[in-house]
């Protein structure tokens, strides 16, 4: 009986860790705000993909409804912009570390979040789209293969 009793549990814990990991990997992810500032915008979102290749492909995805929803990516006269998402998991915060990130446009009252970039999309001089991540820097050649180019 008491075998029963902890098979019973055990498989509830597994089913209910499964359904939450489930959940995570396929929550849509939500654009909270955008900010600006010349060809420089930072993207604060939640439910990010975690693996570099799910970041890279959902920007592919996304780029156009970014562009007509958001602005994003905002380029300069010639062209080059960088795109930073950050983790808004934490939602705004009010701290005093050095940790953080502002922004000032938004309101009179800062708008800080916690620094956890977790992509960053920019362009070089020939329009090459370059992707930071946690793990290292890809390119998406021209024959639209993304290719890994530096390990941190």
């Amino acid at each position: 009986m008491i075998f029963k009793k902890n098979l019973l549990l055990s498989t509830l814990v597994a089913v209910s860790f499964s359904l939450a990991v489930y959940y995570h990997q396929n929550a849509p992810v939500q654009v909270i705000d955008v900010y600006h500032e010349k060809n420089f915008s930072d993207v604060l979102v939640l439910n990010f993909p975690d693996a570099d290749h799910a970041k890279v492909t959902w920007w592919l995805k996304n780029r156009a409804m970014l562009a007509k929803g958001y602005s994003v990516p905002h380029p300069s006269d010639e062209g080059h912009f960088t795109v930073t998402f950050w983790d808004f998991r934490d939602g705004y915060i009010q701290d005093d570390s050095s940790d953080i990130l502002c922004f000032h446009q938004a309101s009179p009252v800062p708008r800080c979040i916690k620094k956890n970039a977790v992509l960053e999309v920019s362009n070089n001089n020939d329009g090459t789209l370059i992707f930071r991540v946690y793990d290292g820097t890809y390119v998406l050649e021209k024959n639209g293969v993304v290719v890994k180019i530096d390990d941190r």
